[in-house]
């Protein structure tokens, strides 16, 4: 009896170790698919018309929508990285909305601001209204 419980609980692990190599090969892919398009995007950014992408919105909540997140002291306007990359808004969100695996996902850009595809734009900003600064340069 003691052996038949063993190989059950030894196919169940194997089974659950190839579901979960699948979901992680799905995520290397989209975020390698993300990485490709950034690099394309930046190296044809001389051929791009700037992109516009806006800070949080509370009245899209609850739909998945593109954001520019950012470090206090940034001036999103003024990036240029950002209006290059901003054109990666719409992949952001639809692979955001359209993945069982990803509820959200962003690019961070070394001028310190963040595109983030998310749909609660309200715990983006602070009980007094303020948006919340998110670092794009440093890690916890």
């Amino acid at each position: 009896m003691n052996e038949m419980i063993s190989s059950i609980m030894i196919d169940e692990t194997a089974l659950q170790a190839k579901i979960a190599n699948n979901d992680f090969a799905e995520i290397i892919k989209n975020t390698y698919m993300l990485q490709t398009i950034a690099q394309s995007l930046m190296d044809n950014r001389d051929l791009l018309t700037p992109a516009t992408v806006g800070l949080p919105d509370v009245s899209t909540e609850g739909t998945m929508t593109a954001m520019v997140l950012k470090e206090d002291g940034v001036d999103h306007t003024q990036s240029e990285y950002l209006k290059i990359l901003g054109h990666m808004s719409g992949t952001l969100v639809a692979l955001a909305d359209n993945s069982d695996k990803i509820e959200s996902c962003y690019i961070g850009i070394c001028a310190g601001t963040h595109i983030s595809a998310n749909a609660d734009p309200a715990i983006r900003y602070d009980e007094d209204g303020n948006l919340i600064s998110y670092s794009a340069r440093n890690r916890p």
